[in-house]
């Protein structure tokens, strides 16, 4: 993913969005945060973003990639970390979770 994701010829999420989300009128951020799953067009899989304006680095972790965090690494976008991945594969059990990495290089 390289900056916003489109969905029906829509940047996600617009800079409309992320302008109200700093300002904090965002009122429907849970929309643009978290893990969502998403079958838009021909697009089928799940977004992930989250708000880590001090972390060097967000990856998506889990038994789909041996909890490796050097996969799956997801993009800065104006402060948020977002990034999209198409999980065909996996199974509706499969475990995830995220993995930061803070300025000073501590995992959590």
């Amino acid at each position: 993913m390289v900056g916003a994701m489109e969905l029906n010829n829509r940047q996600y999420p617009s800079n409309f969005d992320i302008y109200l989300f700093h300002e904090g009128t965002l009122f429907e951020s849970y929309k643009m945060l978290g893990a969502h799953i998403l079958n838009e067009d021909d697009i089928q899989g799940v977004r992930f973003a989250v708000w880590a304006p001090n972390a060097r680095q967000v990856s998506v972790v889990g038994d789909f990639n041996n909890w490796n965090g050097n996969q799956n690494q997801m993009e800065r976008l104006a402060h948020l970390v977002s990034g999209f991945y198409l999980f065909r594969s996996l199974r509706m059990e499969t475990s995830i979770n995220m993995r930061l990495q803070g300025q000073m290089g501590r995992r959590y």
